[in-house]
């Protein structure tokens, strides 16, 4: 079986099953149109508005639960925007959200102003102020430290199964160590 099946990814949502998943949560769009790139969703703009996300795999389709509980509480912390889904449903057993579309493009490397990367400095500094706590209870994960361990604890089988096997002996005995390491050694950095 190759990574690609084992992660979920054969089965593609088309422009057509994406319609049909958003009538079924009351959206009836004149135009759906994918979005192509991104490794962990199927991505459409609805009619230039909005931004519907299915996920390619029960993997994202988990993380797309984790976002559909915090996002909603953090647009209400924060001063700029967020997705916010306006609307949830399921597909093929998995969740898929619709949120309205943020004005913007994706930064390039000639975006180095100092008042840009000011602004993005103060966007990032106001989300780490979210209170892990907060997230904790939202996410019902327990207290943010054992959650955070727990992720990398079980993020291993994953390294180990798709990325060790691509590296060379010398690397992956690198990687093994070192992460044993990091486990080992909980961080002091104040959690955010």
């Amino acid at each position: 079986m190759s990574v690609r099946e084992r992660l979920g990814y054969l089965r593609r949502v088309d422009t057509n099953e994406a319609m049909a998943a958003l009538q079924s949560v009351d959206i009836a769009s004149a135009r759906v149109t994918p979005i192509l790139g991104g490794w962990a969703y199927w991505t459409f703009d609805v009619d230039a508005h909005h931004i519907a996300r299915f996920p390619r795999n029960d993997e994202i389709a988990a993380a797309a639960h984790r976002e559909l509980a915090l996002l909603p509480a953090l647009a209400e912390e924060v001063s700029f925007m967020v997705p916010d889904p306006s609307h949830k449903g399921i597909w093929v057993d998995r969740p898929f959200m619709v949120y309205p579309r943020i004005p913007g493009r994706a930064l390039s490397r000639s975006d180095r102003s100092p008042e840009l990367l000011g602004r993005l400095k103060d966007m990032l500094a106001e989300l780490h102020q979210f209170s892990p706590e907060r997230a904790s209870q939202l996410l019902g994960t327990g207290p943010p430290r054992e959650a955070w361990r727990k992720h990398f604890e079980e993020l291993w089988p994953v390294i180990e199964t798709l990325a060790l096997p691509t590296m060379g002996h010398p690397l992956a005995d690198r990687v093994r160590r070192e992460f044993g390491w990091f486990l080992n050694h909980p961080s002091t950095y104040r959690a955010a």
